[in-house]
């Protein structure tokens, strides 16, 4: 039984201090024209924090 899994990568990552912060900046070219998706992946470590 296999107990990890491969996914392919994604072309950018952001993490680090601030990393949040920069959200807004970092999506804002790919806003509007309903075409494809985004996903976004949050640490258990930051649920329930501002």
């Amino acid at each position: 039984m296999n107990l990890f899994r491969n996914f392919k990568s994604v072309t950018k990552t952001a993490y680090g201090r601030g990393s949040f912060g920069k959200l807004s900046e970092i999506i804002e070219p790919h806003r509007g024209g309903g075409k494809g998706f985004m996903v976004f992946l949050v640490d258990h470590y930051f649920e329930e924090k501002g």
